[in-house]
């Protein structure tokens, strides 16, 4: 098996950072952090949301309790789907009704550069 290299580390460490604030953020004030970012407030959905970060953000520390690229192989690929999506469905809906507050360029970015990261990651372990 093949140790996977220091950049999927650091993303990943990056991922749970980041996902830890905004998870707990969105399961546990929601109606706080939407108006922010210019959505409407929906509770159980936000929460829903939040709870969905934390999980992901969960497999990410799994991923850190191993070395083997193959174990974290899968968790890298799906984060490469939703660091993606997620940024497309957020600019789509800065501009199509209701639309979201200027705020929220700044989730978009975060999950672009995670994509960025992951892809970049994920292509140096392919070349192994």
């Amino acid at each position: 098996m093949t140790e996977y290299g220091q950049l999927v580390r650091i993303t990943f460490i990056l991922h749970v950072i980041v996902g830890i604030i905004f998870g707990i953020g969105f399961l546990l004030v929601p109606d706080l952090l939407y108006p922010i970012f210019g959505m409407t407030f929906e509770d159980p959905n936000a929460r829903t949301f939040g709870a969905m970060i934390i999980g992901l953000s969960m497999g990410s520390i799994l991923a850190l309790m191993t070395k083997e690229w193959e174990q974290v192989k899968i968790l890298v690929e799906i984060e490469l789907i939703w660091t993606l999506l997620g940024p497309i469905v957020m600019i789509y809906h800065m501009f199509t009704p209701p639309l979201y507050g200027v705020m929220m360029w700044g989730p978009i970015l975060i999950l672009l550069v995670l994509w960025v990261l992951f892809l970049i990651g994920y292509l140096q372990e392919k070349k192994k």
